[in-house]
């Protein structure tokens, strides 16, 4: 399934109706999987509400699954929504682009997991693409979910997460 089809699946779903039918104040803002040995985690579609300052994600596995609701942690003072119609680039063609990254400047890494979340970064929808390595480096690769053009590339140590301020 392509993530149009998988936000589909979850809005469709009588679960992801119900709640949005209860709560018509939240709004899409992201979409999470992972890849860890060549197996992908089931997509979790968020939904945020401004009103709350709450989340709730649905997991998109052979049924809809809903999760509980969380606190956000934004620094921007709400999670802007996701606009999936502007969703044109695959998530077979961010993960190609994270990888050309990899091995053009990381080639001697080999990648653990991957982590992939589907957002809204300055208006403009990103697939954010950080790949984990046996050397414990995070490279990251932000891609316009639009256009296709890569936005930014980072590369940091796993060790370096707890001195960041």
């Amino acid at each position: 399934m392509n993530i149009h089809q998988v936000i589909a699946f979850v809005e469709h779903s009588k679960k992801c109706k119900d709640f949005k039918k209860a709560h018509e104040h939240y709004y899409l803002v992201h979409c999470f999987c992972t890849i860890e040995n060549k197996q992908q985690s089931p997509w979790q579609i968020g939904y945020y509400s401004r009103e709350t300052e709450r989340i709730v994600s649905f997991t998109a596995g052979k049924e809809v699954l809903q999760g509980e609701e969380d606190e956000t942690f934004t620094k921007q003072g709400h999670v802007p929504a996701l606009d999936a119609g502007k969703i044109k680039v695959s998530l077979e063609d961010a993960l190609a682009k994270a990888e050309d990254f990899r091995q053009r400047s990381y080639n001697a890494e080999s990648v653990t997991k991957t982590i992939i979340i589907l957002q809204t970064i300055d208006d403009v929808p990103v697939w954010n693409v950080t790949l984990v390595t046996h050397a414990f480096s995070l490279l990251n690769v932000r891609v316009h979910a639009g256009s296709g053009k890569v936005i930014s590339t980072i590369a940091d140590s796993v060790l370096n997460l707890g001195q960041r301020t």
